[in-house]
């Protein structure tokens, strides 16, 4: 029987109620909602408390040190998650305890020997880079101090398992602590200390230690409840299967290569001002906020489409990517108009006239995560399929365009080279995607 199209909010609402696939997403959506949504919500409250502290220089200081560190971080240490929830939903389907041990060990395993090459490299690297960016001393040190973090970012396995076993609830309850966490922090630290950027820097860090160390005692707590933790210490990692290393090395390639588009375009941006990097920076986490209302989507959707194409319903799967991405602009669109209306006048009260002068590149900034947003549900689904060395190449192709488009046009247009730049990438690498998808359904229909 063909089941009747979801067109409208009130259409998903009403297909809740006899449909246990859209339940569970709904349920785990708005799970993470209040999780990712709460935290965003007290995040932004915090980077307010921060600019406003720091000032726009210092702040921009901070962004490039961190953002170092990130950069690093996302070369050298490979991430999980997705191979755990893929793989792991195929031993879930067919009852594997075995194979479901031998995937979580090898996924920490990974994780740990990423974690400790990242840590490596990027403190090797930073006199390399410093030379090269000009960075003085000071810089310098803030970027040794976030590069020592990367030793804990041992979040891909738990992620990965925490979304598997359905823990949504536990991840919300982890972001939105530790969000306040840091609120306390930086409220405290701007209250009753001598403002410094050095010290500022080692309370942020600490508390992200503490954001890691968390998230890995919850996923040891669950895996010890579902598998057992000795079981998966004494489970062989080639039971695994030869394709979960194959996938994760490919699937982390393809996360390495959108590297420029992700991070690149705050030191472009520091050619033009370390202000303009500050204004940018804070219109990108304001921005972020209207990821909460698809950022859980693509946490939680990603166990049940691998689920569905574990089962042979491939086509099933990608009919909920259609379905929501029509339902996220309906709720996207309005909301950005809204915002284009009072935008100008709020960041004149609340963060000063240089950023209501750039309100216009703040609209248009929207408009691009509004489109990108639409089609958050893609991306999980490419990789649920398999297609992670597809993947690499469509991203590698598309952050080259973004670099030569960023570089050529930011002396004409200044940032907005970089907007576009940005604007081509994400449309390319959604319909290179989505023609991919379409011939590979056709040969099933």
């Amino acid at each position: 029987m063909k089941r009747p199209a979801i067109n409208s909010p009130r259409q998903l609402v009403r297909r809740v109620m006899v449909s246990d696939f859209w339940s569970t997403l709904i349920r785990n959506t708005f799970t993470s909602l209040w999780g990712t949504g709460g935290a965003n919500v007290i995040n932004l409250i915090t980077l307010l408390i921060m600019v406003n502290m720091l000032g726009n220089t210092n702040y921009g200081l901070f962004v490039l040190a961190q953002q170092y560190m990130v950069i690093v971080d996302s070369l050298v240490n490979f991430q999980s998650w997705q191979g755990v929830i893929k793989f792991g939903s195929e031993a879930v389907v067919d009852k594997n305890d075995s194979r479901l041990a031998s995937i979580i060990k090898y996924g920490f395993t990974i994780d740990i020997v990423s974690a400790a090459a990242g840590l490596a490299v990027s403190l090797m690297a930073i006199p390399i880079v410093g030379r090269l960016l000009q960075w003085d001393a000071g810089l310098l040190f803030l970027a040794v101090i976030f590069s020592l973090e990367i030793v804990v970012h041992l979040g891909g396995t738990p992620t990965g398992v925490l979304r598997l076993f359905n823990k949504f609830n536990l991840v919300a309850i982890h972001a939105v602590a530790l969000a306040f966490v840091r609120l306390a922090a930086v409220a405290i630290y701007a209250l009753f200390a001598e403002v410094n950027l050095k010290s500022f820097v080692i309370l942020y860090v600490c508390v992200d230690l503490v954001k890691h160390i968390a998230l890995l005692a919850i996923a040891a707590h669950i895996v010890s409840q579902r598998v057992g933790l000795r079981k998966v210490a004494k489970s062989k990692l080639g039971y695994a299967g030869a394709g979960f290393l194959r996938y994760t090395l490919w699937s982390n390639i393809g996360s390495t290569a959108d590297i420029p588009i992700k991070y690149f375009d705050v030191f472009i941006i520091s050619k033009i001002s370390v202000e303009l990097v500050a204004i940018y920076k804070v219109f990108k986490q304001i921005i972020q906020v209207f990821s909460m209302l698809t950022t859980p989507i693509a946490q939680a959707i990603m166990p049940q489409l691998a689920e569905l194409i574990a089962r042979k319903e491939d086509v099933r799967a990608y009919q909920v990517v259609l379905k929501l991405r029509n339902f996220i602009l309906t709720v996207l669109l309005p909301i950005t108009v809204l915002c284009s209306i009072v935008a100008e006048p709020c960041f004149r009260v609340i963060l000063g006239p240089e950023y209501a002068e750039q309100v216009v590149m703040f609209i248009v900034l929207l408009l691009i995560n509004d489109f990108a947003l639409s089609y958050v549900a893609l991306h999980p689904f490419f990789a649920a399929l398999g297609k992670v060395r597809e993947d690499f190449f469509i991203i590698l192709g598309t952050n080259i365009v973004y670099l030569v488009v960023a570089f050529l046009l930011v002396g004409i247009l200044g940032i907005y080279g970089i907007i576009l730049g940005t604007a081509l990438q994400y449309v390319l690498t959604i319909y290179s995607k989505t023609y991919l998808i379409n011939r590979s359904l056709s040969r099933l229909i």
